[in-house]
């Protein structure tokens, strides 16, 4: 079972391999984690306190700041308005380094076409739905259901199987908190994970993240000695791959200040 990162064993065990480092690379997840969901997506907004302790994080010449969000690239760069920080969306497809410079995937043809017919029917069949939220990402399709008051195995059930119809090896289904996501495939947050450390060896790495999505990058840290993932929500701690947990946002908000504490 994971333990509590803010208890007097979890802050002494990370300070110690804090003090044995040249830095840190300290990565959130954005939804669930650095803000609580919301019912509607377009109305998450990152509170300025919160802003101004990420500011502070990044602007600390030992930590590297890196937000990896299932979120529309575009979206996450207006919801983390912050500089000198690490940005990946898409899940990592999109990434923007520390210095502004950006990598975005070039996506075969045949890709675009199928998430183009794909959102087509989606919208066809829920865009009218009170309470369905379709979020095109260009690159991915998101349905939400968090407000949806009918049954959600009716969407589930109707989205698979438009799924089933357009379905290419090049991309995946992801069922991730009330929602419903077509990706391109072999990628996720464990590997922006990933690339993102190439560039910063020999460093530990912190990773807080809330959803299933998450468990890919707290898999590539679990057994790394320099590795510290932390899940947030009290549910389910039996079923994450992370080694420390926090309740909720609030917690993770008292976890960042006590790094930033630690290198004041």
């Amino acid at each position: 079972m994971p333990k509590d990162a803010l208890s007097r064993e979890g802050k002494e065990g990370l300070k110690t391999t804090l003090s044995n480092s040249p830095g840190l690379l300290l990565c959130c997840d954005f939804d669930g984690t650095l803000v609580p969901f919301t019912e509607d997506p377009e109305e998450t907004e990152l509170p300025e306190s919160q802003k101004e302790l990420l500011q502070d994080l990044a602007g600390l010449a030992e930590v590297h700041l890196a937000v990896i969000s299932g979120r529309d690239f575009e979206q996450l760069t207006q919801l983390v308005p912050i500089e000198e920080v690490i940005l990946a969306g898409n899940h990592g497809l999109n990434l923007m380094w520390e210095d502004g410079d950006v990598h975005r995937p070039e996506l075969d043809g045949a890709i675009e076409d199928v998430i183009s017919r794909t959102r087509e029917r989606v919208c066809g069949e829920f865009g009218d739905l009170p309470g369905i939220i379709i979020e095109d990402k260009g690159i991915g399709l998101t349905v939400h259901y968090r407000k949806y008051a009918g049954d959600p195995k009716v969407i589930k059930e109707k989205f698979y199987q438009i799924w089933s119809e357009y379905r290419i090896p090049e991309l995946e289904l992801l069922k991730g908190a009330k929602l419903l996501e077509i990706r391109p495939s072999g990628w996720n947050k464990g590997d922006a994970l990933k690339t993102i450390r190439r560039e910063l060896p020999d460093m530990p790495a912190v990773y807080i993240g809330d959803d299933t999505t998450d468990e890919d990058a707290f898999a590539v840290l679990r057994d790394d000695p320099n590795g510290y993932p932390v899940f947030v929500g009290q549910d389910n701690l039996g079923g994450t791959l992370a080694t420390h947990f926090l309740e909720d946002t609030d917690r993770v908000t008292e976890f960042l200040n006590f790094i930033y504490s630690f290198y004041r």
